[in-house]
């Protein structure tokens, strides 16, 4: 590395003088020098520097243009010892290969330890996760610690396998990351000696333990949180999703999606950033449909059994390509065949198997049953067993899908190494009437204010009073379709309002007990629900609005009064 160095109060004036021909960097520096010093002694006549003043004044003056580059050389070689006065070269020592990688190989691993420091702990992900779903705490305390624990392994890796490389030279002069013998070369031999060394002495490893991967399987009713839990988690990590549906899965050679394409998917979403796509989250959705189904048709199950297969190594750890680059014509989007494929690693890639497994429970429930016979022969006639046994009235509910276990989702029909790859088991339980009911209100992006918010732009105030609520989450529960099915009510219940109101003079909606009761009987009885309409008031009619809110939510009235006026 060379740096020249410039004696103070001389400026670089390279610019006055054009030059047409190369010119190395320092004979340019040179000039400016001896031009700074010619115009330093401009009142003496004799001229120290040796320069001839016709000459110099041809240079300086308005025949620069024209002068030759010969000029120029006569000026390096007349004034090679002030040259050598003003210019210091100083050669400094280059880093080294080896030292770069080094340095550059420390920084990235401080900087994954800083990630490590950031990144939200279950408490923080927990308090997120409660700003969106309604219920489910131990879902979420689970969920939480198992993927904290899951970015605490990647990060490791990441900080083990930079420690482990080394610099090496190829033939090309490249870094590569290799370890081998220095004497024999042959790679993997001082590891093995080293290994073999520690066992002869009986000692163990000073390395950390190696994390296991922690994959989880969601168990819970439709409509009880499973995707949203999903997609608020990856928000909160700022990492890609794909929410894959097992039901079009099937085995290689027929018809449907192949096992990998969840993961090209991922690489489409993170950009077709490799790093980033090993950091994604793969959502498998209705895995329980994959379960293996004894009946008596003799026909090839292509989407169940041999699917489940298939993911095994997946799940695990496995290499997969993915394409690079997708072009896309007028017919059909197709993959570039020229384009050089990637392939992604998915031991670091967050599996989350989710499922109602509709039946698991009196699985379940036949298991404690036969556990509290047993218990009660051993025990025989011990009252405090009859009090808190295993398969009394209150475990046979829904709710014991939370004392699950391994063995009960594999008569369920998963093949143990399936359910193996998913060590981490959560359940989530049916919504209650009063969780529906704050699922219409409470989460910051409740389906009450996003209908809100949706009128509010057409210049119309909406208003669902307290009673009108709890008729809607009522008509959920008996529907049996969680917190999905309140959406469908709520579209059916503003359809009209939603078709009326746009273009109109209609300023206030409202839906109140009475609305929601005429709906309902609507609804139940198999009637038309084109004639159906919510409340309408014009702008004129605020106090009238005003009232029929006053009857039925005092707290509603007082809210809206502060928000309109």
């Amino acid at each position: 590395m060379i740096h020249i160095c410039y004696r103070s109060g001389m400026r670089p004036v390279a610019h006055i003088l054009p030059i047409r021909n190369r010119i190395p960097v320092l004979l340019v520096n040179r000039f400016n020098s001896i031009l700074q010093s010619s115009t330093y002694d401009a009142g003496n006549k004799s001229s120290t520097n040796g320069l001839d003043p016709i000459n110099t004044k041809s240079v300086m003056g308005e025949n620069v243009e024209d002068s030759p580059s010969s000029s120029i050389k006569q000026l390096y070689e007349m004034n090679k010892s002030r040259r050598d006065e003003n210019v210091h070269i100083i050669s400094k020592p280059s880093e080294t290969a080896e030292q770069k990688f080094e340095s550059m190989k420390q920084a990235r691993i401080e900087k994954i330890e800083r990630n490590i420091e950031n990144l939200a702990t279950p408490k923080q992900m927990k308090s997120y996760l409660d700003q969106y779903i309604i219920g489910q705490d131990e879902c979420k305390k689970i969920m939480s610690v198992a993927i904290y624990n899951h970015y605490l392994r990647v990060n490791d890796n990441l900080i083990r396998r930079l420690k482990k490389s080394s610099f090496k030279r190829g033939n090309t002069g490249v870094a590569i990351s290799q370890t081998c013998d220095s004497k024999t070369g042959i790679p993997g031999s001082e590891e093995r000696a080293k290994l073999a060394l520690e066992f002869s002495k009986g000692s163990s490893s000073k390395e950390a333990p190696k994390l296991d991967k922690t994959n989880l399987i969601l168990i819970g009713p439709s409509g009880s949180g499973k995707t949203l839990m999903a997609k608020t988690i990856a928000r909160i990590l700022n990492v890609p999703i794909v929410i894959q549906d097992c039901t079009s899965l099937t085995q290689a050679g027929y018809i449907g999606e192949d096992i990998a394409d969840c993961v090209q998917k991922l690489f489409n979403r993170s950009g077709r950033n490799v790093e980033e796509c090993e950091r994604g989250i793969v959502v498998l959705d209705e895995v329980d449909k994959l379960a293996h189904k004894v009946d008596a048709s003799s026909s090839k199950d292509i989407s169940g059994e041999g699917v489940q297969q298939s993911l095994l190594k997946l799940i695990e750890g496995s290499q997969v390509p993915v394409h690079g680059n997708i072009k896309k014509n007028t017919a059909f989007a197709h993959t570039d065949p020229d384009e050089d494929e990637k392939v992604i690693d998915t031991s670091n890639v967050l599996f989350i198997a989710m499922g109602a497994f509709v039946g698991l429970d009196r699985i379940i429930a036949k298991r404690l049953t036969l556990e509290q016979s047993d218990s009660e022969n051993q025990n025989d006639g011990d009252s405090n067993v009859h009090d808190h046994a295993p398969g009394t009235k209150e475990s046979m509910k829904p709710s014991s899908l939370n004392r699950v276990i391994p063995g009960d989702i594999i008569k369920f029909g998963m093949i143990p190494e399936f359910i193996g790859r998913l060590p981490i088991i959560a359940t989530l339980k049916n919504l209650t009437a009063e969780d529906l009911e704050r699922v219409l209100v409470t989460p910051k992006n409740s389906i009450i204010q996003q209908y809100r918010y949706t009128f509010s732009k057409l210049g119309i105030e909406l208003a669902v009073t307290g009673p009108a609520l709890q008729s809607v989450a009522q008509l959920s529960l008996k529907n049996g379709t969680g917190a999905r099915g309140l959406h469908s009510i709520l579209s059916k219940l503003l359809l009209s309002a939603n078709y009326d109101c746009p273009g109109s003079n209609i300023a206030f909606v409202l839906i109140n007990k009475e609305v929601i009761e005429s709906f309902s009987r609507s609804w139940l009885s198999g009637k038309s629900l084109e004639t159906f309409k919510a409340k309408y008031f014009l702008s004129g009619e605020k106090k009238e609005f005003m009232n029929c809110i006053h009857k039925e939510d005092p707290i509603l009235e007082n809210k809206l009064l502060y928000h309109l006026i």
